[in-house]
């Protein structure tokens, strides 16, 4: 039997969907978009920190890098009010 592989494709990596529901809520709770901080916090590679983190840019979670590449956190922990949101 030969199997067909299209162009592009790849496997889906296994947990890749529950890491990166951890990592956008570590991001949203601790106001933290940093690629190294999400890697250290859930034992991941950098690489597939960064690969969560464009994904919650492309979704709103984050903005865009500016150009000192900080990235801002958009979205707030759910149930807390606009002026809450951050607060220790």
């Amino acid at each position: 039997m030969t199997v067909v592989i299209p162009p592009g494709w790849q496997q889906p990596r296994p947990y890749s969907e529950l890491n990166y529901l951890l990592s956008r809520n570590l991001v949203i709770v601790s106001r933290r978009a940093s690629g190294s901080f999400v890697a250290r916090s859930l034992g991941i590679g950098f690489n597939e920190a960064m690969n969560h983190l464009d994904r919650m840019e492309r979704a709103g979670v984050i903005s865009a890098a500016d150009e000192r590449g900080v990235r801002s956190v958009l979205a707030r922990p759910l149930g807390l009010e606009p002026d809450e949101a951050g607060k220790p």
